[in-house]
C-alpha cells in the first residue's frame, strides 16, 4: 500500500496493512477531521484504524532504494508478496503536485518520455512486491502528457511482454489512456 490505507473503515480481515510515504501524515489528518467537522463516527474510525497495531506506516522517498529495501523486508517477514496494493501515482507526476512534496518537474523536450520511464519503473518495482498467488495491484496511469500514438504503441508492447511474465492488466477503459485505473493481478506461471 502506498499511502496511509485512509480510505479503510474496518482492519478485522485484514493480517497486516503497511503504507509508504513520504512521512507519516495520521496527525495531519486527525487535526484536519477535527477542522472540518467530520462527523463524530468517521472521526472514531480514523482514530481506530492510525491506532491499529495491525497498521505500519514505513517512511521513505519511493525514489530511492533504501525504502524499496525496508518495504522488501516486511515480505520477507511475513509473507511472499503483498495480496494488495493500492496507489494513485499521479501527485509527483503532474500538476498536482505539491511544492512541499519532492516532484518529477516537467521536461522541456517535446520527444522525451523521462516521466514515463520513471513510472514504469515505479510500477516494475511494484509488481515485483505481489503475491504470486493472484496479488492484486489497483492504480491509476499518471497523466504525463504522452502522445497518445507513443502511449498506445509502449502499452501495446509491455501488456504482451508482462502477460507472458504471468500478469493480467484491467484497464477502466479499452484506450489505456493516462489518468485510466487499472487492475493488475499476479499470477504464478506454470514450468
Amino acid at each position: 500500500m502506498f499511502g496511509g490505507a485512509y480510505f479503510l473503515t474496518n482492519l478485522e480481515d485484514v493480517s497486516t496493512i503497511t503504507g509508504a510515504r513520504l512521512k507519516n501524515v495520521d496527525e495531519d489528518m486527525r487535526i484536519e477531521a477535527e477542522a472540518n467537522w467530520i462527523r463524530a463516527h468517521r472521526q472514531q474510525e480514523l482514530e481506530d484504524l492510525v491506532s491499529n497495531p495491525k497498521r505500519e506506516i514505513i517512511e521513505g522517498n519511493l525514489y530511492t532504494s533504501k525504502s524499496w529495501n525496508r518495504i522488501k523486508e516486511k515480505i520477507q517477514n511475513e509473507t511472499d508478496g503483498f495480496d494488495l496494493i493500492a496507489c494513485r501515482p499521479q501527485g509527483p507526476f503532474g500538476h498536482f503536485a505539491s511544492k512541499q512534496t519532492e516532484t518529477i518537474q516537467d521536461v522541456i523536450e517535446t520527444d522525451s518520455n523521462s516521466k514515463e520511464e520513471l513510472f514504469v519503473m515505479l510500477l516494475e518495482r511494484t509488481l515485483k512486491l505481489l503475491s504470486p498467488d493472484g496479488g492484486i495491484l489497483l492504480t491509476q496511469v499518471p497523466v504525463m502528457g504522452t502522445k497518445p500514438k507513443i502511449a498506445a504503441a509502449f502499452w501495446k508492447e509491455y501488456l504482451e511482454r508482462k502477460h507472458a511474465e504471468g500478469y493480467e492488466f484491467i484497464f477502466e477503459s479499452d484506450h489505456h489512456e493516462m489518468g485510466d485505473s487499472m487492475a493488475v493481478i499476479r499470477r504464478r506461471i506454470s514450468p
